[in-house]
């Protein structure tokens, strides 16, 4: 009898539950609020959501609270400072649905 991964995680430590959860995920998207700017916490927690193995994407939302003069320069700095790499970037607004529907692409790909 074969147990699925995921229903066997349930008396293992936190850390173990998280690693075999990411292991499982076809995509992983890491969102941020655009509007806040990121952290040494936010580049140290995409560091090691980058050993797990499922493509990862960056998605900054409430893109719509940031004027769209400053969009592209807002999220190029925030991109350098979570040093994404080659990692994709998304914009998006849920208010809006902007850059929804890219962002729903690239998961279903």
């Amino acid at each position: 009898m074969s147990v699925h991964p995921l229903s066997s995680t349930r008396a293992a430590d936190p850390v173990t539950q998280a690693r075999v959860h990411l292991a499982a995920a076809h995509r992983l998207a890491v969102l941020h609020n655009l509007d806040e700017g990121v952290g040494y916490l936010a580049r140290e927690a995409l560091a090691q959501l980058r050993k797990c193995g499922p493509p990862i994407a960056v998605v900054f939302n409430k893109c719509d609270l940031v004027p769209a003069a400053e969009r592209a320069a807002r999220i190029e700095a925030e991109s350098k400072k979570l040093a994404v790499g080659g990692l994709p970037v998304f914009a998006t607004s849920a208010l809006t649905g902007e850059g929804l529907t890219a962002l729903s692409d690239w998961i279903d790909d």
